[in-house]
C-alpha cells in the first residue's frame, strides 16, 4: 500500500522476527518497517502520497525515517483528525480527573519506552541487527491510536416524558435531563427528557487502515437538589465501542442513553427529590451531560507481526 519493490526484492513475508537467523538484512526487512510506519501515519492523520520505491539498496537514512517518524507518533499533541499512538489498554467506565484520558488510563508511550534509536541509523553508520530488531518491535507496540473531535458530533435527538416546559431549553449535548420546578402556583411539574434517535458520528482520518475502534465519552453528571448547598457535579469516562459506516465510526442512541446510566452509577449521582409546595419557587435537577469525546482506535491486520 505504501512501498513498491524493486526487482530482485523477494516480498515473501519471511521477515527478520521470524527468521532463525537474523544476521542478514533483507530487502523485505526494510520494506515491511517502511510499509508499518507509513501505515501507522496514514491512518493517524498523516498524508497518504504515492507508493515509495525501494530498490535493491537499502540506505540507513531509509530506516532513520522510520525511527524518527516513531518518536514523532508517540509526541503528537491529540486533536481533531491528528492522532498519537498510545499504549493498549482495557477502556472501562471510570471517574475522569483531567480532559483527556491518556492520563486517567495509563495510555501515555514517552519516547523513552520506544527500543529503537534514530541515532543508530545516522548517515554512513552501520546498519546492526539488534537495531533493525528494535525497529520491529516498536511497530509491534504501536498499534493504537487516540483521536479528538470537535463539538460537531452531537448529532442525537432527545425524547421528552412527562412536562415538556419542565426540561425545555436544554441542549443536544445531554445525555438525559431530568427536571422538577415548583412554580409557587401550588402545583410541582416534572419532566424528562433522554437520548431517543440519532448517534453519536466520528470521522477518522483513513477507516480502511482501522480494524477497531472505541469512542470515550467524557460524561458529566450535574445533581441540583431543591436544598441547593448540596449541589454536586462529577465527570467520568464511558467507553463506546462503534461501527463502521463509510468513513466514520458511529454509536448509536441506545448505546448513549445507556451511557448516561452508567454515568450516574460510576458518579454515584442520582436524581433529587423533587421540591416540596411553599412560597417560593424552587428546582430540582439532574443531568447528565456529554462534554467531549475521544476515539481509540487500533489497527488493522495489514503490518500486524502476529498475524
Amino acid at each position: 500500500m505504501f512501498v513498491s519493490f524493486g526487482a530482485g526484492i523477494e516480498v515473501d513475508g519471511d521477515i527478520m522476527p521470524k527468521r532463525a537467523d537474523k544476521s542478514l538484512l533483507r530487502g523485505v526487512d526494510a520494506g515491511f518497517l517502511r510499509e508499518a510506519y507509513e501505515e501507522r501515519d496514514v491512518a493517524s492523520g498523516g498524508n497518504r502520497a504515492s507508493p515509495l520505491e525501494l530498490n535493491g539498496k537499502v540506505s540507513s537514512s531509509w530506516l532513520w525515517t522510520v525511527a524518527n517518524g516513531y518518536e514523532a507518533l508517540v509526541s503528537r499533541t491529540v486533536g481533531n483528525g491528528s492522532g498519537r499512538f498510545v499504549r493498549p489498554v482495557q477502556l472501562s467506565a471510570r471517574l475522569a480527573t483531567s480532559y483527556l484520558p491518556i492520563s486517567d488510563y495509563g495510555m501515555d508511550f514517552p519516547v523513552s519506552s520506544l527500543t529503537s534509536n534514530k541515532a543508530a541509523f545516522d548517515y554512513g553508520a552501520r546498519i546492526g541487527g539488534d537495531s533493525v530488531l528494535a525497529l520491529f518491535t516498536d511497530a509491534q507496540a504501536l498499534r493504537t491510536f487516540m483521536l479528538a473531535t470537535t463539538s460537531e458530533w452531537q448529532t442525537w435527538t432527545m425524547s421528552t416524558q412527562g412536562d415538556a416546559s419542565a426540561v425545555s431549553g436544554y441542549n443536544s449535548s445531554c445525555l438525559f435531563v431530568w427536571r422538577s420546578v415548583y412554580k409557587g402556583t401550588g402545583g410541582v411539574s416534572t419532566g424528562s427528557k433522554n437520548v431517543a434517535g440519532g448517534s453519536l458520528t466520528f470521522m477518522v482520518p483513513a477507516a480502511d487502515l482501522v480494524g477497531r475502534c472505541t469512542i470515550l465519552i467524557l460524561a458529566t453528571v450535574y445533581r441540583s437538589p431543591a436544598d441547593a448547598p448540596n449541589t454536586k457535579m462529577s465527570s467520568c469516562w464511558i467507553p463506546l465501542e462503534a461501527s463502521r459506516s463509510g468513513d466514520a465510526y458511529t454509536v448509536g442512541a441506545t448505546a448513549l442513553y445507556s451511557a448516561a446510566m452508567t454515568a450516574m452509577q460510576v458518579t454515584g449521582l442520582s436524581r433529587p427529590s423533587p421540591p416540596t409546595a411553599s412560597t417560593f419557587s424552587d428546582t430540582a435537577e439532574l443531568t447528565v451531560r456529554a462534554d467531549r469525546a475521544y476515539a481509540v482506535c487500533t489497527l488493522t491486520d495489514h503490518t500486524n507481526q502476529e498475524s
